[in-house]
């Protein structure tokens, strides 16, 4: 277990060094206070108010895990196998005596701690703005309620990096590892419009997946056969993504 920590804080570090985690992290600060000003400024004018409906932490977290979170799983997929490939860094990272088994569950581990965080931040901020930012939009759901989102949120994140872990290493390029996630994401977000039976059976369908936890709407035995479902695609995803890294040559 020891070098898998050693991994990870290498890959933690590294992800850390790069601009593109800094300005994601940044952007889970700014974009529950900037909405909570632009709400505070439109109150009781309708606007903005009005078109979020309800709680505007439910309503920047459905944004953000449908667009900013993939965006952010996918590209660190496609920098840390293809783009470490093209820089020549992955064949140092295999120098060391660490299994690849370790070596991959490090890299995804990583992204997952920084998705983790990204949406820690989001909770607290969207929490301090409803409570102490005068005229804000007030909350509906419980300071609980708040990190319950999160969780939730978090485990349908991390089904959808585990499929761009893999996705990402059936191509050459980070560019285009990174494309190829995005179209793919992209055709299995708008299937449904076409085919709704086929949303049940959709990973990308539960992008939204902390809605089903609050309040007492979703029956325990449907989120429970829901969870079973993203369970198995996180670990089909895992496992394929490892196989093909194990039997890849860099």
């Amino acid at each position: 277990m020891h070098a898998f920590y050693a991994s990870l804080r290498n890959e933690l570090a590294r992800l850390a060094a790069q601009p593109k985690t800094r300005w994601f992290l940044a952007a889970s600060l700014l974009l529950p206070l900037g909405l909570s000003l632009l709400s505070s400024r439109l109150q009781g004018g309708g606007g903005l108010s009005a078109l979020l409906s309800g709680d505007p932490y439910l309503a920047l977290l459905g944004g953000y895990t449908a667009f900013v979170l993939p965006l952010f799983l996918f590209m660190t997929a496609a920098d840390q196998f293809p783009g470490e490939r093209e820089e020549g860094t992955m064949v140092l990272t295999l120098l060391r005596p660490v299994s690849r088994a370790k070596i991959y569950g490090a890299k995804v581990a990583a992204a997952a701690v920084y998705t983790g965080l990204q949406l820690l931040l989001l909770a607290v901020v969207s929490l301090l703005c409803s409570l102490l930012l005068p005229g804000s939009a007030p909350a509906v759901l419980d300071p609980l309620s708040f990190f319950q989102a999160a969780v939730a949120a978090w485990a349908a994140m991390l089904a959808v990096g585990a499929v761009g872990a893999a996705l990402v290493q059936l191509t050459g390029r980070a560019t285009t590892g990174l494309a190829l996630c995005l179209v793919l994401y992209g055709a299995l977000k708008l299937l449904p419009l076409l085919l709704p039976g086929l949303s049940v059976w959709s990973l990308f369908s539960y992008t939204g997946w902390h809605a089903l936890w609050l309040g007492d709407g979703v029956p325990a035995v449907r989120l429970w056969n829901l969870s079973l479902l993203l369970l198995a695609y996180s670990i089909i995803a895992y496992t394929g993504g490892l196989a093909i890294f194990n039997k890849k040559s860099f």
